[in-house]
């Protein structure tokens, strides 16, 4: 076990070094994924390797079977498309012309976002002006907040709460849809939609969802509601599932269990609701 320990312990911090001096990395190529840690490093690897770090580039080349097809690519392509709208919309407060940047950009990106229809054998051939032109507007349409969203009142609840909280940009998209979590402007409380996931030996054995969890709420007491019959010592632990992965890498957050949700959100990112992986022992 403390072979296996110092194994894992070593592979650790093989993945921290950069991979042109050794020494800790402190980026990460968006193209490639070479580690680097300073821009001598960065310059060394890019007139080595020819690479341009244009991780959009690499994220469009990348050519996927549908039968192959993941959750994990789902969160990349949505991450993609989030980096997009936010592109859009530093252009627009930029340039004062909304209408005009949105639509130019959009534009010229049609072709990135062909190839990730493609992908999924959703879009085919050669597209033409007027078909270009109709996908405009069904995503700025799609994008629009109905007149009384809930949104912009949530998404400024978490960030006093430092939170980062972001939502699909196509509100058909059914985890936009499917999303309950709202904002108590009266009570100055965040009620959450939360997935649960629950593992055992590394087997999913049961994924559950709740609506209108209180961020007050204590993390263990929802946990045993959740999971009839479930003593808290067979709770392994409660992972923040993480579709940004930060700078280790990191899949999951630990969550403590004593302390409620707002106080574990701390600092997070999530996208449209938290998502959670409970590992419990065998009875």
């Amino acid at each position: 076990m403390e072979i296996d320990d110092a194994l894992l312990a070593e592979k650790r911090d093989q993945n921290r070094k950069c991979e042109n001096c050794d020494n800790d990395y402190k980026y990460k190529c968006p193209a490639c994924n070479t580690k680097s840690c300073s821009l001598e490093c960065i310059n060394h690897h890019k007139s080595k390797t020819g690479c341009d770090g244009d991780g959009m580039k690499k994220h469009i080349g990348r050519n996927i079977a549908i039968s192959q097809y993941n959750c994990d690519d789902m969160w990349r392509d949505f991450n993609f498309l989030e980096e997009m709208r936010r592109r859009i919309l530093n252009a627009s407060r930029h340039q004062g012309k909304e209408k005009h940047i949105e639509n130019q950009i959009i534009q010229q990106n049609f072709g990135l976002i062909s190839s990730l229809r493609g992908r999924i054998g959703e879009y085919k051939g050669r597209v033409k002006t007027n078909e270009e032109q109709k996908l405009v507007t069904v995503i700025k349409e799609t994008s629009k907040l109905p007149r009384h969203s809930p949104i912009p009142l949530l998404k400024k609840a978490c960030s006093i709460r430092k939170i980062k909280i972001y939502f699909c940009p196509i509100n058909e998209m059914e985890i936009r849809k499917n999303n309950t979590t709202y904002y108590n402007k009266k009570d100055d409380l965040i009620l959450w939609k939360m997935e649960f996931n629950i593992y055992q030996d590394n087997n999913l054995i049961e994924k559950k969802y709740l609506d209108n969890i209180s961020e007050n709420e204590i993390v263990i007491e929802i946990i045993l509601k959740l999971i009839i019959n479930l003593d808290k010592n067979n709770i392994k632990q409660v992972l923040l599932m993480n579709n940004f992965k930060d700078e280790n890498n990191k899949a999951f957050q630990e969550i403590d269990l004593n302390k409620s949700f707002k106080e574990n959100l701390i600092g997070k990112n999530i996208i449209e609701f938290p998502r959670f992986k409970v590992e419990i022992h065998k009875s």
